[in-house]
């Protein structure tokens, strides 16, 4: 229930209201640049208290924004937040295993390290090849509604 509530409050708060406002004051990219800056602090203290966690809570807001941006709603951008936090929350709350921040491995290679970095990067690609297909598909549809 967690992740559907704050899915759809902070997405119509930063994204919505916050993000909107300033794109139509500033360029879409820095709109997106300071939504982030405050929804990664509101979360450092809000909530995760773990530094080392602000690098995917700023990443998710980036992607949440340019998101947001491309498909100019928020609905997507919703999906995708509370599906995160249903992923996540878990996780965060040690109800599954436990957050493997701040452990390190001293001797020899890290496989949980080596495992994490591989699918961070493989789903990074597919994540900017599917925004790219997505700012296409959009590109397309405005093209078509203007002529």
């Amino acid at each position: 229930m967690n992740a559907i509530v704050a899915g759809v409050a902070e997405e119509a708060a930063y994204r919505g209201y916050m993000q909107g406002i300033l794109e139509r004051r500033v360029s879409a990219p820095f709109a997106i640049a300071i939504v982030t800056i405050v929804f990664t602090v509101v979360h450092l203290f809000g909530g995760i208290k773990i530094f080392p966690l602000a690098i995917p809570v700023c990443a998710a807001s980036v992607v949440l924004g340019v998101l947001t941006a491309i498909t100019r709603s928020i609905f997507p951008a919703i999906v995708v937040h509370v599906l995160v936090d249903g992923a996540t929350l878990p996780l965060e709350w040690g109800l599954v295993g436990r957050l493997p921040v701040g452990r390190f491995q001293v001797h020899g290679l890290d496989t949980f390290f080596v495992a994490g970095a591989t699918v961070a990067v493989v789903c990074s690609l597919a994540l900017v090849a599917a925004l790219i297909k997505l700012l296409r598909v959009a590109r397309v549809q405005v093209a078509t509604n203007v002529a």
